[in-house]
């Protein structure tokens, strides 16, 4: 009676080992929710099953990598006695094992036998103690029950002088631990004083300790072509005409996609398509996008008798065998919406933790607590979250890890305290987001825009989770304090995303401050996607939305944002008037980041009119106030518009020199959009000074960079002063006119250069 194939995604199938002679050995393994009867001995003359593997998938699918590794450890010049392959339940670590096994096997490189035992280490009814594991290996070997001596030391002893002996006669023997729940319970089974045998477990955890000497091998979820492959080559295998493979595949994609790559609830799926041919794929994708039914979908009753197979089931094995506090967390940490979860963040859903508001962002690295650390490090171990990088501190769940994590909170809801453990987490965001903008706008800390980097993902996502629950004023506050960031950096979706629910927030609450402020952010945001007639709307009603309650700085910032608006039309006598309003309004109020920016813009716009000692007077200005608070990106932007401002002077060296200095500020700041802009200026004075070649590579670096933050416009206006660059180049005399000519050829427009457009100056 042979072994059915085992499909890819299932840890453990019914297990089955020929004997020799009459006898035969069978090994029942567990699958997911059953329990694995300890094994009986054989009758008649000794039984060995010193081949006893069971089978291995047809086809393993996106495993080239592991299954090199895990053959190299193996090979007879090899000097790991043990390899572990850990991974997540359902992520395919027998089926990979079993194939490394038999491959081996084939190879030659264990004459001694390759021998397999099933731990159960995650049963409900209890894991295979090591005694019996012990006395399952001496059984294969050909040991009689009545043989073997009556303790448990004796047995070990037995054991190991058996694989002794066989080393000595050149026999390799291999070892499969399949499904190890801790160390315990291999620790016994690792082959003593070398002979070349070889241990290969597999388990849920990263089996690890002092005199465990294991070389661990992670197991991750499928490529996304790998998990679609298994869909289709399974689905296939069942029904070889089957038409959906190749006519659905999109949907197959998607399917795998929901199924987060995991072997096991891809093979899931193969079997309910393959089990009703009507079924479309579309279909399955469709019941699979909820996420309130899909662990559920994910499930395979199979024929009557049958065993079912699911997704739900196989993680309950592991989270059964979480410590309360481990299990806690693990449901906790599933309120934070975000794709990943710093450590800190980890202890303001656990507890409330002790903070000094003034450290928020800076002083986080220091007061991560040890026990927090310590659990997440528990689940990790657990194959439950993973840190991505390791040592950063972040950690990720597999989507329907996620899934199964909030059903368990959802259950224990109250228990956890889950709702004050969102509340945690929205005030702890708003508050440490508030401090890095400030920091960010104020010292331009490199250390603020790094957690505001990390952390942007959580914060918009928080915002809306926020909103779904009807948290108003929590919505308008987190969205507000992260706005300033999202625009500065050029982040557009997200931040007319949080600029709307914002608006739409503070008009529920009757807050006009809150709702001048994102009338201010969506007229600045619609300014950069040029939608210049709803910007000007925006900002026109915050002008008088601030004006009303006396704040002059948003309305002195609303009134240099349209001044701003009016330059880029060309209307520079409306601008320069709109502008002065803006910057007199700003200097009542003490905004002095507004303030600057306002003047450096009204300077830019007074050199294109001609006015240039006005010009200069408000460069001046705008240059003592920079320096006097620290503004660094302020004072970046300064130099920029400085070196236009003298550009249209005629005055190239000290324009030049201008330019290079903000260029210099930019890459310190590590701004990419003020750096390409920086860029795109030093490339019109270069042309301005006919170092053409110099011209067209700061043009070319600027476009890279204005793509890359996602400026297509002022990206093509850079891109123009390419080609204007290389026409001037291509009409200078003998062979470097020829090679610009060749250079030029790919270009299809030319046009000469215009000065940048001033940008809106800063919020309060």
């Amino acid at each position: 009676m042979g072994a059915e194939h085992a499909p890819q995604g299932l840890d453990r199938l019914d297990q089955w080992a020929r004997a020799g002679g009459s006898a035969r050995i069978t090994q029942i393994g567990q699958q997911i929710g059953r329990d694995l009867n300890v094994f009986g001995p054989g009758t008649g003359p000794a039984p060995t099953a010193l081949y006893g593997l069971p089978d291995a998938p047809v086809e393993l699918v996106g495993r080239t990598e592991q299954v090199d590794v895990l053959l190299h450890l193996l090979e007879p010049a090899g000097t790991t006695p043990v390899a572990v392959v850990a991974g997540l339940a359902g992520v395919g670590k027998s089926a990979l094992a079993l194939t490394v096994a038999q491959r081996a096997a084939q190879q030659g490189w264990f004459p001694g036998g390759v021998l397999f035992v099933s731990l159960n280490g995650y049963a409900p009814s209890g894991q295979v103690s090591p005694g019996q594991a012990v006395a399952t290996l001496l059984r294969a070997l050909g040991i009689r029950d009545a043989d073997l001596p009556p303790t448990y030391e004796e047995h070990l002893a037995l054991y190991r002088s058996e694989l002794a002996g066989r080393a000595a006669a050149g026999q390799r023997v291999l070892v499969v631990a399949d499904d190890a729940g801790d160390v315990a319970q291999v620790r016994p089974l690792v082959p003593a004083g070398g002979g070349g045998h070889r241990l290969l477990v597999t388990s849920r955890h990263g089996l690890v300790a002092p005199d465990f000497p294991a070389r661990l091998v992670d197991l991750d979820e499928l490529s996304g072509d790998a998990a679609t492959e298994l869909i289709t080559g399974t689905l296939l295998r069942t029904r070889p005409a089957d038409p959906r493979p190749e006519r659905d595949r999109a949907a197959l994609a998607e399917i795998a996609t929901y199924c987060g790559r995991l072997p096991l609830a891809l093979t899931v799926v193969a079997a309910r398509l393959a089990g009703d041919p009507g079924l479309s794929p579309t279909t399955l994708a469709e019941q699979l996008a909820d996420t309130r039914t899909r662990l559920a979908a994910l499930h395979f009753e199979g024929p009557a008798g049958g065993l079912p197979v699911g997704v739900r089931a196989a993680f309950d094995l592991s989270y059964r065998c979480l410590s309360p506090d481990e299990a806690r967390l693990l449901r906790l940490l599933t309120v934070n919406p975000g794709p990943d979860c710093a450590t800190f963040t980890a202890t303001v859903l656990d507890r409330e933790p002790e903070w000094d508001t003034r450290v928020l962002v800076e002083g986080l690295r220091g007061r991560r607590p040890k026990d927090v650390r310590e659990l997440l490090a528990a689940l990790a171990t657990a194959s439950l979250v993973t840190e991505q990088p390791v040592g950063s501190g972040r950690w990720r769940m597999h989507d329907l890890v996620r899934l199964y994590a909030a059903e368990q909170g959802e259950r224990e809801a109250e228990a956890d305290g889950r709702a004050a453990a969102l509340d945690r987490l929205l005030e702890y965001l708003y508050g440490a987001t508030r401090q890095a903008v400030f920091q960010l706008k104020v010292q331009s800390g490199r250390a603020a825009l790094a957690w505001l980097d990390r952390e942007r993902a959580t914060v918009v996502a928080s915002v809306a989770l926020a909103d779904a629950e009807g948290r108003t004023e929590q919505v308008v506050r987190l969205a507000t304090a992260l706005l300033p960031y999202l625009d500065d950096w050029r982040h557009i979706e997200e931040s007319l995303d949080l600029a709307g629910r914002a608006l739409a927030g503070a008009r529920l609450l009757g807050d006009q401050g809150y709702a001048s402020a994102a009338l201010l952010y969506l007229g600045q945001t619609h300014t950069e996607i040029r939608a210049f007639a709803r910007a000007a709307a925006y900002l026109e009603e915050a002008a008088v939305g601030f004006g009303e309650q006396g704040d002059a700085g948003g309305e002195g910032t609303a009134l240099a944002s349209l001044g701003c608006i009016l330059a880029i039309q060309g209307r520079m006598e409306e601008a320069v008037t709109m502008l002065e309003r803006g910057s007199e309004r700003l200097r009542e109020s003490w905004y002095r980041p507004g303030e600057v920016s306002a003047l450096v813009n009204l300077g830019l716009v007074l050199a294109q009119l001609g006015r240039f000692s006005e010009a200069m007077e408000a460069q001046e200005r705008a240059a003592g106030l920079s320096q006097e608070i620290g503004d660094k990106a302020g004072e970046a932007t300064l130099y920029r518009n400085l070196g236009l401002c003298l550009l249209e002077m005629g005055r190239l060296e000290e324009a030049r020199e201008a330019l290079e200095h903000s260029l210099g500020m930019w890459r310190e700041l590590g701004h990419r959009h003020g750096e390409g802009l920086a860029l795109s200026a030093l490339g019109l004075i270069l042309q301005g000074q006919e170092l053409y070649e110099e011209a067209a590579a700061a043009h070319r670096q600027a476009t890279a960079l204005l793509l890359e933050v996602g400026d297509e416009h002022r990206a093509e206006l850079s891109a123009h002063e390419i080609v204007a660059a290389l026409a001037l180049a291509a009409a200078r005399p003998g062979p470097l006119r020829r090679a610009w000519r060749r250079l030029l050829r790919p270009f299809k427009r030319s046009g000469g250069g215009t000065a940048p457009p001033p940008e809106p100056p800063p919020r309060p």
